[in-house]
């Protein structure tokens, strides 16, 4: 059977290690009462919040590395049509020609 969502896996396993050791420590010192803003919003949310900022920048980190190259300009040569010009003008042999075209494609 297929996972619904394989990529949350690992962040629900990541959030859950950090928060119910911080929600267990919290509720060890403030008791069942409310001291400062109570265990959940002085140790868990704050973890929670903190775990989303670095995946934020986690993620526009790999977003901002991985831009796709612009694209070409509808006139723009590609280096195997100036070659095949060269080759039309006579500035470079058949031989010369398959060379470079060879070295083009691989």
């Amino acid at each position: 059977m297929r996972k619904a969502y394989p990529a949350m896996t690992p962040w629900l396993a990541a959030l859950l290690v950090l928060v119910l050791p911080t929600a267990a420590t919290a509720q060890r010192y403030y008791g069942d009462g409310w001291c400062m803003m109570g265990p959940w919003f002085g140790g868990a949310l704050m973890w929670i919040v903190i775990i989303l900022l670095a995946a934020l920048l986690i993620y526009l980190l790999i977003r901002s590395t991985k831009q796709p190259s612009p694209p070409r300009e509808a006139g723009a040569e590609t280096p195997l049509d100036i070659v095949k010009k060269r080759y039309a003008r006579g500035e470079i042999t058949k031989a010369e020609f398959e060379e470079m075209k060879k070295d083009l494609a691989g």
